[in-house]
């Protein structure tokens, strides 16, 4: 198992809960993995800003960074992106009138700026700004979110709708165990799989060498980019049918189980 170089983890449910606690145990692990040589790089549909930016500097990560589902790969150290794929102009202004036409609660994400039609920080973390509306640069549209989507969409339809209007966006749900929480919008060339492929480049590392490992609907992507595929216990029993090794949750330390098993660090 020592053959694989890079370990590409999933943010929310899997490296930190749902609260953004990072346990001691876990931070440890992780810090002496790298002392080995090991590359570690978060996978997450979170922006850079905020909670990620912190864990980052905490973990005094040096490895390039997935963020944005997939549509930006970002330098900790410098803090400035590495890779961006960004919308389709015309999509994005499209598609923000239509969530706004329908009265929806979404949320975009951009190169300097964060929108959100509705405050809640905490769906983004802490320390986040937020732009007016007017502020949004549609050239620069990295991912949207439709947030409150099992209440609007029990049946899968706006999905499907949307899918069949703007073929040159990527559409995946995010949540477990059959629940459609937010839908994660962005274009059809920034995926957590093409920016895993992206990653695999910029490292020099081949993608059979690498680790991917997560907990929910919008890791599969980031699983089947990957040479050795690891699920949370928690997961959806999609992400575990093709799963090479299932794992306790975050809060029974499942990645430090993965590194001891894998890397023989005990």
């Amino acid at each position: 198992m020592n053959k694989y170089k890079a370990l590409i983890v999933d943010f929310d449910g899997t490296l930190v809960d749902e609260n953004f606690y990072l346990s001691p145990k876990v931070k440890n692990t992780v810090i002496n993995l790298e002392k080995k040589g090991i590359i570690f790089s978060i996978a997450t549909g979170r922006p850079y800003q905020g909670i990620v930016k912190e864990i980052c500097e905490s973990m005094d990560f040096s490895s390039p960074q997935i963020v944005n589902g997939g549509a930006q790969i970002i330098d900790p150290k410098t803090n400035k992106p590495i890779w961006s794929e960004f919308f389709p102009k015309d999509s994005a202004s499209k598609l923000i009138k239509y969530f706004f036409d329908k009265g929806y609660d979404f949320g975009v994400e951009g190169k300097d700026f964060i929108f959100r039609t509705k405050k809640k920080i905490t769906a983004y973390g802490l320390n986040i700004d937020f732009v007016d509306i007017k502020k949004i640069d549609y050239s620069k549209v990295l991912k949207m979110v439709l947030f409150d989507v099992a209440s609007i969409d029990d049946s899968g339809i706006v999905e499907e709708q949307l899918n069949y209007l703007y073929k040159d966006l990527h559409f995946i749900r995010s949540g477990k165990q059959g629940s459609l929480l937010v839908l994660d919008i962005t274009s059809q060339k920034a995926t957590k799989h093409l920016a895993v492929l992206e990653l695999s480049k910029i490292l020099n590392i081949n993608t059979s060498l690498m680790i991917g490992v997560g907990d929910g609907y919008n890791d599969y992507p980031l699983l089947s980019a990957c040479g050795y595929k690891v699920a949370m216990e928690n997961a959806p029993k999609e992400l575990k049918e093709i799963a090479n090794l299932v794992v306790p949750d975050v809060k029974h330390d499942g990645l430090v189980t993965l590194i001891n098993n894998l890397y023989n660090m005990q």
